[in-house]
């Protein structure tokens, strides 16, 4: 089972894509709201709303950027999971390096180009300077008087979300972009080696963050008291995340465990879903990319006679409830699978007259 179910809330599917939201979220915005309480002005807990407003707008952006890049590569979303960093997604990349970075890149670079615009505004407007839109322990309040300190918010989630993405250690994009790098630069290089230099990063940047903690005990610059101790928590969540990380990617169920799915096997998914993009990258003449894109093609394929000789069995059941029992006992999902499947019926009597 993938721990996405047992640690998130269903939303449904999107587009035929299963979309959760993960606890850590849930969790992550009533610390947002906890943290606004305790404040001196924090009565109103308007600006708790309007960061927490803003933060899942821009979780949102970040994924539906990684997901339109892996697209336009030829790849495919399997699941998509709202964290507080972003997500925890799942695709299905191909094989190229270069390819994957693109798209591990693409969900910061949509935050990074977010606080760009909204910063070059409030910096030509003298609300204030860019250090002040940026420290991670000073978030910006929300004044109904100012509609530019909504703005400011906006400028302030962006710039985290491109930071804590930018860390090199799992779950964050850029330990996907440095895992890639590496192999881009040796593909000879042994798995074992990658992960233990990934790990390596990760854990030296906990450490880093542990030391500073004790550097900085006795130093408090916003309202997330005590600073020391958001340091040294997050060190350490760092460590085992990195120390997971390697684990998990050595080891023989490595794709059980990689929210980013480098199979280069056909998909077995029932979901069908569309291969056409506005834009196309990669280069078309290699040998390994265009064997990938054939066997994808092919699965779809299959997948899609699957989905119809499936709905054609299910829908001749509803036809004998509807001849015993009558329009009114079915519901509205039985309605909707004869519309499908008569839809499908009569697309494929015009193709027969066409040919």
């Amino acid at each position: 089972m993938n721990s996405n179910d047992s640690w998130s809330l269903s939303l449904g599917r999107w587009v035929g894509v299963p979309v959760r939201v993960h606890a850590l979220l849930i969790l992550f915005i009533a610390f947002v709201f906890s943290v606004e309480y305790i404040s001196p002005k924090g009565s109103l807990l308007v600006s708790a709303v309007a960061t927490s407003f803003v933060l899942l707008i821009s979780i949102l952006a970040h994924e539906l950027a990684h997901v339109f890049a892996v697209h336009n590569i030829g790849g495919r979303t399997k699941e998509l999971v709202f964290m507080p960093w972003g997500g925890n997604s799942r695709f299905e990349l191909p094989p190229q390096k270069t390819l994957r970075i693109m798209a591990y890149l693409s969900g910061p670079f949509v935050n990074f180009a977010i606080f760009l615009f909204c910063a070059a505004l409030l910096v030509q407007t003298n609300q204030g300077s860019l250090a002040d839109f940026v420290h991670p322990f000073r978030p910006n309040r929300f004044d109904t008087s100012n509609p530019r300190s909504l703005v400011a918010i906006i400028t302030w989630v962006n710039f985290q979300l491109l930071l804590v993405n930018c860390i090199p250690c799992f779950p964050f994009d850029a330990a996907q972009v440095v895992r890639n790098l590496f192999t881009a630069v040796n593909r000879e290089l042994p798995k074992h080696h990658v992960e233990s230099a990934v790990r390596v990063i990760g854990t030296a940047i906990a450490f880093a963050l542990i030391g500073m903690s004790w550097l900085l005990r006795h130093h408090q610059v916003g309202p997330v008291e005590p600073l020391w101790f958001v340091l040294f928590s997050a060190g350490i969540v760092l460590y085992f995340s990195a120390r997971f990380s390697y684990f998990s990617e050595v080891s023989e169920n490595r794709q059980q465990n990689d929210p980013w799915q480098e199979s280069n096997s056909p998909s077995t998914s029932s979901d069908s879903w569309s291969d056409s993009s506005f834009f196309v990258f990669g280069d078309a003449e290699d040998p390994e990319y265009s064997r990938w894109l054939i066997e994808k093609q092919e699965s779809r394929i299959q997948d899609e006679m699957e989905l119809e000789q499936r709905e054609k069995e299910q829908a001749d059941a509803v036809l004998e409830k509807l001849y015993h029992k009558g329009k009114d006992s079915l519901s509205k999902e039985e309605k909707m699978l004869l519309q499908r499947v008569s839809e499908r019926l009569r697309q494929k009597r015009k193709l027969d007259v066409i040919d």
